[in-house]
């Protein structure tokens, strides 16, 4: 079994948000001591274009096989792009290889996860799994403007209460799974026959911005 954790060092949003410090560790060694800590892969692999991640990544654990073209490190990039030139690298890769692809930015996600989400791919029979948590609020309360006035998205939906409408899941991109095979030949994790694995919110705590990461400072320090 394969892991993956692409960290590339930019970020518009929150400037060297893979290197951003979290009670005394940066943000990348969550993810690389998790993936460690799980036991389950025969490689740890980040993927980056930046040497400072590299080494950090390395100091940690992990294993950094090469170093990813710039043309792979922008924002228009996306995720299963990395991971397809990672395959292609580390080749060959048989198609019945599972490969679990980390987000760097979710450091509430532990080992016990990332463990548990595998045993649930395993005996799920699905093609793919990807983790899921709860919307902060129902999206079926979406409103968009229309002609500068509040119009709702869905009015086809009936505005409810929460607790009367349907529960929809939200990805949480934490943890991807998938056999080689699979993800080469649908070109995504969200196939027809894609599982969820479920974790609440305060574990899917996803940092893009400088709030995310106050955030994550305080539940970190709280815990």
């Amino acid at each position: 079994m394969l892991c993956l954790i692409p960290a590339r060092g930019g970020s518009k949003r929150l400037p060297r948000k893979n290197l951003q410090e979290i009670a005394g560790k940066p943000l990348l060694a969550y993810t690389v001591e998790a993936a460690l800590g799980s036991g389950l892969f025969r490689t740890v692999d980040v993927s980056t274009e930046d040497d400072e991640i590299a080494q950090l990544a390395r100091a940690y654990g992990a294993r950094v096989p090469y170093r990813r073209p710039a043309a792979l490190a922008t924002d228009a990039v996306s995720r299963m792009e990395v991971l397809f030139h990672h395959l292609e690298v580390i080749g060959p890769v048989p198609d019945d290889e599972i490969v679990v692809v980390l987000q760097v930015t979710c450091p509430f996600c532990g080992a016990g996860d990332i463990a548990a989400a595998v045993q649930r791919y395993e005996a799920s029979g699905a093609d793919t799994l990807v983790t899921v948590t709860d919307f902060p609020h129902p999206p079926q309360w979406a409103l968009r403007e229309d002609h500068e006035f509040l119009v709702r998205a869905w009015p086809e939906t009936p505005m409810r209460r929460s607790q009367e409408m349907e529960r929809l899941y939200c990805p949480s991109g934490a943890i991807q799974i998938g056999r080689v095979g699979v993800v080469r030949q649908q070109g995504t994790f969200y196939g027809p026959r894609c599982a969820g694995f479920y974790m609440p919110r305060e574990k899917s705590l996803d940092i893009d911005e400088e709030l995310d990461l106050r955030i994550a400072r305080a539940l970190m320090k709280g815990s």
